[in-house]
């Protein structure tokens, strides 16, 4: 009777020590696994992030200044060839109709002859972008006689048409002889394609002289205002 109870006392004692011994290896495992936690809150974050963290956030915030400035250069580019486009739209509707009127006075004179056909579909080519087709209806309408004026603004079409197909050279050599040995009505515009053409070749020098030229000539006018943008732009560029 007496080995059956000192037997049940010692079970008793083995069982309340292993109790004992888990609740202390559960206690050690909770401190080591709240340990990272409780020490968070007293690191400052920066000193958390090491120095490569701080140099992949430097990059990238460069990265992104940089393509935000392609953007907005891309955007003014845009809004340029907006106005541009619009400029050349009233120019064609208000034009068009005067200078066909005034081919048919001239049409039976001296000054001109069989390129009337030849003008209007090129002028329509034009206005279609098919620009490759308008200068050769131009060159067509010149070399079939048309009046001194539309002489000079099919080659003004035909130096946009080279510019559209961004052949800049090609375009600069049909705008010379408009700026010196004719007193072209639309001189500021074919000034300011001018200088259009040697900024899109990176002639910044020969460029800003153009637009200079065309603040200068052309003072209160639009080409005049958009010269003095593009300048500032170049100067921005330095």
């Amino acid at each position: 009777m007496r080995s059956a109870r000192k037997q049940s006392l010692f079970l008793l004692f083995l069982l309340f020590q292993a109790c004992s011994t888990r609740e202390h290896l559960h206690e050690a495992l909770d401190r080591e696994f709240f340990e990272p936690i409780s020490v968070l809150p007293s690191t400052a974050p920066h000193q958390i992030l090491t120095n490569e963290h701080r140099e992949s956030d430097s990059l990238s915030l460069v990265l992104a200044d940089s393509l935000e400035m392609l953007l907005q250069e891309q955007n003014a580019r845009i809004e340029e060839l907006e106005k541009e486009v619009e400029l050349l739209r009233e120019r064609v509707q208000s034009d068009s109709s005067a200078k066909r009127s005034e081919w048919r006075v001239a049409g039976g004179s001296g000054t001109g002859g069989k390129g009337e056909g030849a003008y209007v579909r090129a002028m329509r080519h034009f206005d279609e972008r098919r620009y490759r087709e308008a200068i050769l209806g131009f060159r067509s309408a010149l070399k079939k006689g048309i009046p001194v004026d539309l002489q000079d603004e099919s080659r003004m079409r035909i130096a946009k048409s080279y510019f559209r197909l961004q052949q800049y050279r090609f375009a600069i050599a049909e705008l010379e002889p408009l700026l010196t040995g004719t007193s072209y009505e639309s001189r500021t515009e074919a000034l300011f394609t001018m200088g259009q053409s040697y900024e899109m070749l990176a002639d910044v020098v020969s460029a800003r002289r153009w637009y200079e030229v065309v603040v200068r000539e052309g003072s209160g006018t639009e080409y005049g205002r958009r010269a003095e943008e593009r300048l500032g732009r170049l100067r921005e560029q330095r």
